[in-house]
């Protein structure tokens, strides 16, 4: 537990632990069981107002009434709160890179996205009727020597599925170390 007070719980999640569990292994553990936990002296159990994919680190938020829970995913919708995630990119060569690996560089990728056909999401297609619209504003942190490796500051504008790590292949040219799916 990072913070908490009468209406907030914040934990920091490791990566390896999924925030919820997609239902193919029963047995993994994750964040919603342990829940429980974390119930006050009415036992009202903490709600989920985001998440965080499994392989991700970081704080999650979680509303400790239905009120506040309501409150936070109307704040979140409506872009009032920000989340911000640090990721280093490795470059993938040959791919082309919209915003300039430079330390200080910065831009926002505005791809559409669509995640209905499978696991992975992917980059929407001219026409596609499924495309969901997708934007992330991107900051250069610091860039290796050998221009391969970079340290980035995402700011996801929407809130897609996956959206980080396409954005970073598709439009940055660059895979997030450690992500074993794209």
């Amino acid at each position: 537990i990072v913070y908490q007070d009468d209406g907030v719980l914040v934990v920091d999640k490791p990566s390896g632990l999924s925030t919820q569990r997609d239902g193919t292994n029963k047995k993994e553990k994750d964040i919603v069981g342990m829940l429980a936990a974390f119930a006050d002296e009415s036992d009202q159990v903490p709600r989920l107002v985001h998440r965080l994919d499994k392989g991700t680190s970081g704080l999650l938020m979680l509303a400790k009434t239905r009120r506040v829970a309501q409150q936070l995913g109307e704040m979140f919708r409506d872009g009032e709160i920000n989340k911000t995630y640090h990721a280093v990119l490795q470059q993938i060569e040959g791919k082309e890179s919209s915003i300039k690996w430079k330390e200080g560089s910065a831009g926002v990728i505005s791809v559409p996205l669509n995640d209905s056909t499978s696991k992975r999401t992917r980059v929407a297609k001219e026409g596609d009727e499924l495309a969901k619209s997708a934007q992330t504003m991107v900051r250069f942190m610091a860039v290796s020597e050998s221009k391969d490796r970079a340290l980035v500051e995402l700011k996801p504008l929407t809130g897609r599925k996956h959206q980080l790590r396409v954005h970073c292949v598709h439009s940055l040219g660059g895979v997030i170390v450690g992500d074993d799916l794209y």
